[in-house]
């Protein structure tokens, strides 16, 4: 029994992922495994660079596309994390006779694909001018989502079989918890698209620069500095490369947000709906104008010296060092929990499409919890405190017809008071 608990132990302790590799390996004992290993490192670091580009252009050309079509992409790829996710579990239940096992799954994860980007529309449609049946057919949404939602639920308790019951809870808990990682974390994910392409870009830019920065850094300075471990859980990652990672991601952001703030298809939020892409032209948001930026009044007051710092750049170049600091110390938690996972399931890849970087989990881990941070910080910090006048008029046409006509008799005798001639 001691010997089997070493065993699984020291397999647990083993990389199971390339992207978690930052560091040297934790052996000592250097054998003939390990030569091949070392022989076959170069031709990964290659393979995955290649295909790192690749996946990057492919990236960029869905950018340009146009905001529809980029939500859809969105979409495809939950779907896919959705499906590995579900795979896990599913390999080790295939013996097992549990009626409708993946078509349960896949109902709820339509329900919750289907509310949020139907809840998304909605939002969109009350703030903006829709056309007049795109905004009917987004009034019916909760109430189509709660329908549909009821149905499912049920299914799920007339599926369960007796003497299976643990195991289909379990089942539905799992699926429970892989929505919250592929969907909940994403849900605003269409917010941050049409607030403008920037609050979607330049995070998940953040996130690649971090993870490959952290690759690097470990790989030429891991242990050299810092002897202790940095996570049981990924006994290969490294202080020095999550430190390395975390400064080098911080100076990116700096200076990659300055440059994207020079695009207006990045940096201006959309007004309409259009499944083909126009060009968009806007007066820049504020934190998108160079001006002289200092230290908040707080620190001034604590710190006097400090109101000599000043510095000539955009405000959104302070937030980005705010969004990279919880890119690099927070969203690589998302990746130690899909660690977690493929051990816990005895895994080296959620899947093999992806060749040097496993599957789109593997890629994807500490995406989500970023755009939902993203949603969060543009909300407290960014968005304009006053409603628009596309806003209001947006509310107004949403009032029946006695009330606009009451609200602009309302409105005119205010004018009038005022002294102001129409």
């Amino acid at each position: 029994m001691e010997i089997r608990q070493r065993k699984d132990r020291k397999k647990d302790e083993e990389d199971t992922d390339g992207a978690d590799t930052d560091g040297p390996s934790t052996y000592a004992n250097v054998g003939e495994d390990d030569v091949k290993k070392a022989e076959k490192k170069p031709r990964k670091i290659v393979t995955r660079a290649i295909f790192g580009f690749v996946m990057i252009g492919v990236f960029l050309v869905v950018l340009n596309a146009g905001h529809i079509f980029l939500c859809m992409i969105i979409m495809l790829l939950q779907a896919l994390v959705f499906r590995e996710l579900v795979t896990v579990r599913y390999i080790a239940a295939q013996e097992k006779s549990i009626p409708l096992f993946r078509s349960t799954q896949w109902l709820w994860f339509s329900v919750a694909i289907f509310y949020t980007y139907g809840d998304f529309l909605r939002d969109f449609c009350l703030s903006h001018q829709c056309p007049p049946r795109l905004e009917y057919l987004t009034s019916w949404v909760p109430l189509a989502s709660m329908l549909l939602y009821s149905a499912v639920f049920c299914v799920s308790i007339l599926s369960l079989k007796r003497g299976l019951y643990r195991y289909q809870v379990s089942v539905l808990t799992w699926t429970v918890v892989i929505l919250c990682i592929c969907i909940l974390q994403a849900k605003y994910v269409g917010h941050n698209i049409f607030n403008g392409l920037f609050w979607f870009f330049f995070p998940c830019s953040l996130v690649i620069c971090n993870d490959t920065m952290a690759y690097f850094c470990g790989m030429f300075f891991g242990r050299k500095f810092i002897k202790a471990p940095f996570l049981k859980l990924s006994p290969n990652k490294t202080w020095e490369g999550f430190i390395g990672a975390g400064l080098l991601t911080c100076i990116f952001g700096f200076f990659f947000s300055g440059y994207l703030a020079c695009f207006p298809w990045l940096i201006c939020p959309v007004s309409d709906i259009h499944l083909v892409p126009e060009p968009l032209d806007c007066s820049p948001h504020y934190v998108f104008k160079m001006q002289q930026l200092q230290m908040p009044i707080a620190v001034r007051e604590l710190f006097p010296y400090a109101s000599f710092f000043k510095i000539t750049a955009m405000p959104i170049q302070g937030h980005a060092i705010s969004i990279a600091l919880f890119v690099s110390v927070v969203a690589p938690f998302g990746g130690f929990l899909a660690s977690a996972i493929k051990r816990a399931y005895k895994i080296k890849d959620f899947d093999s499409i992806i060749p040097g970087h496993g599957g789109f989990m593997d890629r994807l881990d500490c995406q989500f919890i970023t755009a939902l941070f993203t949603w969060v910080y543009f909300n407290t910090f960014i968005r304009p405190k006053l409603m628009a006048i596309e806003n209001i008029l947006a509310t107004i046409s949403s009032l029946e017809l006695e009330e606009q006509i009451d609200l602009y008799r309302n409105l005119g005798k205010h004018i009038s008071s005022l002294g102001v001639k129409v």
